[in-house]
C-alpha cells in the first residue's frame, strides 16, 4: 500500500508580512469610512434645523471679527447686541451676514460685535473695548426679554475677548467647530448622562437675589412641566428661561406691563444709558432697533412661557408692549433714531425658534433685509 505524502500546510497561509500588510490596509479602510462617516453626518446636521439650537458654538472671538474687518469700505456697520445679534454670525445666516457688500453703489463691510448673555452697559463697554475707528452706522440691538433692567454703578462693562476658550489643539477645535460632538454632547444631556449645572447655578443666584427659601423653589419646582424642567436642567432650552419662570412667575406681567416700581426704574435707567452711549459719538448715525420678546410679537409662544412657570394669563398683547411702547417715545424724544420691529416680525409669521425666545432662519432673513433697507435709505438721501 502506497502511502499519501504528507501536505505542508503551512505554504497554504498567507505570510506574517501579508498579513500585517492586509491588516494595515483594512485599518486604514476602516478609518477612512469612519472620517467619511463623520464628514457627512457633520454636513447633514449643519443644514438641518438643530443647527439653530447650537448657533452660538462656532461664532469667532471678538478679536478674530476685528482682525476679519475690512476697515477700507466706504460704508462701515457695526452691529451690538445679544445672542439675538451674535447668532450663527459668520456663517452667511446671521441677519447681518444678510447685509450685501455692495449697497447702492457703496462698498459696505459689517461688524457683528454681539455676544450671548450681555447686556446694554456691556454692548458699549463692548464698543470701547474693541472699535478703533470711526463706524458710519451702528445698529444698537435692544432684546426687550431680558435687557431692561436696572443697572448699578458696578463696573461691568469690560468684556473679555468673549468665545476665546481656553486650551490648545484638537480639542479646542472640536469644541469651537463641531456641530456633531456638540449635539452628541446634548443628546447626553437630554438622557441624563451629564448635566452641565448652569440651570441649578441660574436658580441658586435668583434665589439668592429674591430672598427665597428652599421650600418655596422646591414647591415651585413641582407646579412646573416637569418635561421643561428636564430639558432645562438639559440646556435643551434656555436654563434662565425657566429659572425665572421658578422665581417669579409674575415677572413678564410686571415688567412689560409696568406694573411696578422696578419696571419703570428699569426703562428709565435703560434710556439714560442709550442717551449716554449717543452722546459719546460723532459723526456716527446711532439705530437703536428694538427686537420683540415672543410673547410681545403674538400669542404663538404663550404655552411655552405657561410650561416654564410663567403666569401669562389675562395679559393682552396691548399690555404686553407697553414697556417697549414707554421707551420707544423716550429714546424718539431724545432725537434718537429708534426702530421697533414688532410689526415686520408680527406680519412675515413665525419667526422664533420652536421652545425659545431666538429668531430662527427666517426671521434673520426678514431682519437682514430690513437692515439693508435701512442703510439703502439713508444712503440715499446722502
Amino acid at each position: 500500500m502506497s502511502r499519501t505524502p504528507a501536505v505542508h500546510l503551512k505554504n497554504s497561509f498567507p505570510s506574517r508580512a501579508v498579513r500585517k500588510k492586509k491588516l494595515l490596509l483594512n485599518s486604514l479602510l476602516a478609518f477612512i469610512s469612519f472620517a467619511v462617516s463623520l464628514c457627512v453626518a457633520e454636513f447633514v446636521l449643519r443644514v438641518m434645523p438643530v443647527t439653530d439650537k447650537l448657533g452660538w458654538v462656532r461664532i469667532p472671538s471678538l478679536s478674530q471679527r476685528v482682525k476679519r474687518f475690512d476697515k477700507k469700505t466706504e460704508i462701515k456697520v457695526v452691529a451690538l447686541g445679544d445672542s439675538f445679534v451674535a447668532w450663527r454670525t459668520g456663517e452667511g445666516v446671521n441677519m447681518f451676514d444678510r447685509i450685501p457688500r455692495n449697497i447702492l453703489g457703496r462698498e459696505v463691510s459689517v461688524l457683528n460685535l454681539g455676544v450671548p448673555g450681555t447686556d446694554l452697559k456691556q454692548y458699549v463697554g463692548i464698543y470701547n473695548n474693541y472699535v478703533a475707528f470711526q463706524p458710519d452706522y451702528i445698529f444698537l440691538c435692544i432684546f426687550m426679554g431680558d435687557d431692561i433692567k436696572e443697572y448699578d454703578d458696578t463696573d461691568n462693562s469690560a468684556v473679555t475677548d468673549a468665545f476665546a476658550l481656553p486650551g490648545r489643539g484638537w480639542k479646542k477645535f472640536f469644541r469651537r467647530h463641531s456641530v456633531l460632538l456638540n449635539s452628541l454632547y446634548r443628546i447626553a444631556k437630554k438622557l441624563g448622562v451629564i448635566k452641565s449645572g448652569v440651570f441649578d447655578n441660574n436658580l441658586c443666584v435668583l434665589q439668592k437675589q429674591y430672598a427665597l427659601s428652599d421650600d418655596f423653589i422646591a414647591l415651585r419646582k413641582k407646579e412646573i412641566d416637569p418635561h421643561m424642567l428636564h430639558l432645562a436642567q438639559s440646556d435643551i432650552v434656555n436654563p434662565s428661561i425657566v429659572a425665572y419662570g421658578i422665581v417669579n412667575p409674575f415677572y413678564y406681567k410686571e415688567l412689560f406691563g409696568m406694573r411696578s416700581q422696578y419696571a419703570h426704574d428699569a426703562a428709565e435707567t435703560m434710556i439714560t444709558l442709550v442717551k449716554g452711549f449717543k452722546a459719546q459719538l460723532k459723526n456716527t448715525k446711532l439705530i437703536v432697533i428694538l427686537i420683540p420678546e415672543i410673547l410681545q410679537v403674538s400669542q404663538m409662544g404663550d404655552s411655552f412661557f405657561a410650561k416654564c412657570g410663567f403666569d401669562i394669563e389675562n395679559f393682552p398683547l396691548w399690555e404686553r408692549r407697553k414697556a417697549k411702547r414707554y421707551i420707544y417715545d423716550r429714546l424718539k424724544e431724545a432725537g434718537i433714531t429708534v426702530i421697533d420691529v414688532t410689526p415686520l416680525l408680527r406680519e412675515s409669521g413665525d419667526l422664533y425658534m420652536s421652545y425659545d425666545n431666538h429668531l430662527n432662519r427666517k426671521g434673520h432673513l426678514i431682519m437682514g433685509n430690513f437692515m439693508t433697507a435701512v442703510i439703502a435709505a439713508d444712503i440715499a438721501k446722502r
